[in-house]
């Protein structure tokens, strides 16, 4: 492709109230996704980025679903993956404990969204999408793992929020996106919101902004996200920090995706890759756009005693573990535990309550 890039466009009440609209086609999203997305953002702030006990049981529910387990054992296998060959088996708990909460938060949000387009798109339209959704997830997390002052989290959030409006805008008009495809592909562009705007009186931004909300992200990721689609290059003039951390990696985003080598504005050194990662980065990304499989595409095949051994290995467990406790946590780990929040733990025992959560999560993804 060539190095044309898209134009942003400025809002409107009619813009947001026809988004707001649209938005509605992504469907019904289950209160247990955005409460847990809250849960994991409350940590990042409040529990200076760690988990805390009962928030990692909370979110090891979810990998009881084998998609979830699936999705983010690649994930780290991508991500992480000097950490995971140090590993000799991979407990629930140890998959969880590779990723920051922000970082969490990201990865669920971004696979439930990517898998509600699948489930409410019929296949022709899911097939308009499918892979550039896979595209932007891959090349986002491997942007954000390799440039840690970006971050995980920024990298998946910037491309796939705007793949979940864009979701929302082929539901909406079937016909209006086949001439936003016909656009793009005269012009050599990804997406141009401009033209969106033409097209359907609102952006695919717009609705990512509220696709956000809507997972509990929260409003200043929202807004952040929401700003970096309208940042000029003058990155100086841009004083909120998150918002630009956001920018940048929407210009990286743009620039990758075109298979440049790095954004051709000036922004602070701390935002490109180190120079043993900068190869490597762009080979990855490279993979990506000649077709390389990614974590936001995996499901409960993809893993299996032959293909995902590390995840099947048995796990030496201690009897003084309460059973429910033994794939999440360690016997020290519960041993160091505050004693208030093993209490918090134990009020979370619920089987009968865990076996109704897991079906509704299969019911609302599969």
């Amino acid at each position: 492709m060539s190095s044309s890039f898209p134009s942003h466009t400025d809002d409107t009440q009619e813009d947001w109230a026809t988004a707001k609209r649209i938005a509605e086609k992504i469907g019904y999203l289950p209160a247990f996704f955005p409460r847990a997305v809250r849960t994991l953002i409350h940590d990042h702030h409040d529990a200076s980025g760690h988990l805390r006990p009962v928030t990692k049981y909370q979110i090891a529910q979810l990998l009881k679903i084998q998609s979830f387990r699936a999705m983010l054992y690649f994930a780290a296998l991508q991500m992480r993956k000097e950490k995971l060959k140090s590993e000799k088996a991979v407990t629930t708990g140890s998959l969880i404990d590779l990723f920051d909460p922000i970082d969490l938060a990201s990865l669920i949000g971004a696979f439930v969204y990517y898998r509600r387009a699948r489930k409410v798109l019929s296949n022709s339209q899911w097939d308009y999408i499918r892979e550039d959704f896979h595209i932007v997830a891959q090349v986002g997390s491997t942007l954000g793992a390799s440039i840690p002052a970006i971050g995980i989290s920024a990298g998946i959030l910037i491309g796939t929020m705007r793949m979940v409006g864009l979701t929302a805008l082929v539901s909406a008009d079937e016909k209006a996106f086949k001439e936003y495809r016909r656009h793009l592909r005269q012009k050599n562009l990804r997406y141009d919101l401009s033209k969106e705007k033409e097209l359907y009186e609102c952006t695919s931004e717009q609705i990512g902004v509220l696709a956000i909300s809507k997972m509990g992200f929260g409003i200043p990721i929202g807004q952040a996200f929401r700003d970096a689609y309208k940042s000029e290059q003058n990155l100086t003039l841009i004083k909120d920090p998150l918002t630009l951390r956001m920018s940048i990696t929407r210009f990286w985003m743009d620039h990758l995706l075109y298979g440049n080598i790095a954004p051709i504005i000036d922004i602070p050194e701390k935002y490109y890759p180190a120079h043993t990662e900068e190869n490597s980065l762009l080979e990855e990304v490279q993979e990506v756009l000649d077709g390389k499989v990614g974590w936001i595409s995996r499901g409960r095949d993809d893993i299996s005693e032959k293909t995902t051994p590390l995840l099947f290995k048995p796990v030496k467990t201690s009897e003084d573990l309460p059973e429910q406790f033994t794939d999440i946590f360690s016997l020290e780990q519960i041993t160091d535990m505050e004693e208030e929040d093993f209490d918090d733990l134990i009020d979370h025992l619920d089987e009968e309550q865990e076996a109704q959560f897991r079906s509704d999560v299969e019911d609302a993804i599969e």
